[in-house]
């Protein structure tokens, strides 16, 4: 059987190509299952949409107990103790299943995306070292709340470190606002996201392999400071194999949610340069990036600071 994140991934790729939800799900199952694609497709049709669109079981569920009655079910009907233990594993798929999606009914799962899609507002997306040019924004001008904005309903930051106290800070700012950060790069993507510890990344193991490498490439064990390494799983145009991603960290499998997930920790990667002007007051290099652009005929240009004036 292949890994969770495959079969998760499979569902998706029939769900978006016609099946209903409980197909979906089902025939991601079906070779580990032995069950041919039209059986699968026929058994799973009735399930769809929370048993014939009635918004009732989430036909997800519903395929997923399918596949596990089939995999792991009980055959005698005298068995008591299997019986018992097939229905505890389900009791236990659908508490999980409820912990991670708030609801097991299909007419409260569309309620609560609808009212995301509705009002959920906007997400802001920035810097580690921007997010801590706001916050020191703020506390220039004691600003306490951002007025104006209470639209915004999520704050992500990206590729450099985000700070305890900076989180705090610009969390508090946009009204309490939840905020996370994730490990991430152009040349990439997503490759781990912060899950209740602050900084430690999740790896996205459905896309990347994450290695921590030494400077000659070896990889090194799990706990050990290195290179940041990463193998991209689905870029098939530009393949980017053991790609060094410059920045630096370890790999440890911790507990996080019920479950062992290998994580990036102690992460010390990216910072972006600051220049300051003639006062010493600190720019984002990215002011003068965006002036660069009325020079379409310049191709490439660096910026070099010495010193206060030069």
């Amino acid at each position: 059987m292949t890994a969770p994140e495959e079969k998760g991934r499979l569902a998706q790729e029939y769900f978006e190509s016609g099946c209903n939800c409980s197909q979906a799900v089902l025939l991601a199952f079906a070779p580990d299952c032995g069950l041919e694609r039209d059986t699968a497709l026929a058994l799973a049709s009735s399930f769809g949409g929370g048993f014939g669109r009635m918004r009732e079981l989430c036909g997800a569920l519903s395929g997923a107990g399918m596949a596990l009655g089939l995999l792991r079910g009980y055959t005698g009907l005298e068995d008591k103790p299997a019986k018992q233990q097939h229905y505890d594993l389900i009791q236990r798929l659908c508490q999980r299943f409820q912990e991670e999606q708030g609801h097991l009914r299909c007419a409260d799962l569309l309620e609560k995306l609808q009212g995301v899609a509705r009002g959920g507002g906007a997400t802001v997306l920035a810097y580690g070292s921007t997010w801590t040019a706001v916050k020191e924004y703020a506390e220039s001008r004691n600003l306490t709340y951002f007025r104006g904005l209470d639209n915004v309903s999520g704050l992500i930051s990206g590729s450099d470190m985000l700070f305890d106290g900076t989180r705090e800070a610009v969390s508090s700012l946009f009204g309490g606002v939840p905020m996370a950060s994730r490990y991430s790069n152009e040349e990439n993507g997503v490759i781990g996201q912060d899950e209740g510890r602050n900084n430690v990344f999740v790896v996205n193991e459905a896309d990347y392999m994450v290695e921590i490498c030494d400077d000659g490439g070896n990889r090194l064990p799990e706990g050990e400071l290195g290179r940041i390494v990463v193998t991209d799983l689905y870029n098939y145009g530009m393949p980017m194999i053991r790609y060094d991603t410059g920045d630096v960290g370890a790999i440890e499998t911790l507990e996080m949610n019920g479950r062992r997930k290998r994580c990036i920790c102690r992460f010390s990667g990216r910072q972006v340069d600051v220049i300051s002007d003639t006062s010493g007051k600190a720019l984002s290099p990215h002011v003068l990036a965006n002036h660069m652009w009325s020079f379409p005929d310049v191709g490439q240009f660096q910026v070099v600071q010495t010193g206060v004036y030069a």
